[in-house]
């Protein structure tokens, strides 16, 4: 059975946020959001701000945390994260090519990405259409 996840959103930071300044307990606030507490400490970790300017800034934001964590979500993407391999797999759609040739079968051919060209023959630029990134 697949498992599913959802992330917290603005109302449960707002809600882990609240607690933490009462100085409640990780297992306290997992209770009140229904959640693992190993998830409502992960959460803290991970979006817990750090100001060397400002230490007393120091704290778990909520806005700041739902900003973090959709920076996060953005620089996760992976043809975002590797603009040859985008141009690879934009390559291959264009040209027709199998799925496989891409999708990482161990039949798949080995190219190496630095001989996809930029553009199909008589087609647009993928960096002109916005899909991969420099």
């Amino acid at each position: 059975m697949p498992r599913s996840f959802r992330q917290l959103n603005m109302n449960e930071r707002r809600i882990v946020a609240q607690m933490l300044q009462a100085k409640a307990r990780l297992a306290q606030i997992a209770t009140v959001l229904g959640r693992s507490r190993s998830t409502v400490h992960r959460e803290i970790k991970r979006n817990w701000w750090h100001d060397t300017e400002v230490p007393q800034a120091d704290g778990y934001w909520h806005v700041t945390a739902q900003s973090l964590c959709e920076q996060r979500r953005r620089s996760y993407r992976k043809l975002h994260q590797h603009p040859k391999l985008c141009r690879h797999i934009l390559f291959s759609i264009a040209t027709n090519a199998k799925p496989s040739l891409f999708s990482g079968g161990w039949n798949a051919p080995k190219v190496p990405l630095c001989c996809v060209p930029l553009e199909p023959a008589g087609g647009k630029k993928f960096e002109e259409q916005n899909v991969c990134r420099q």
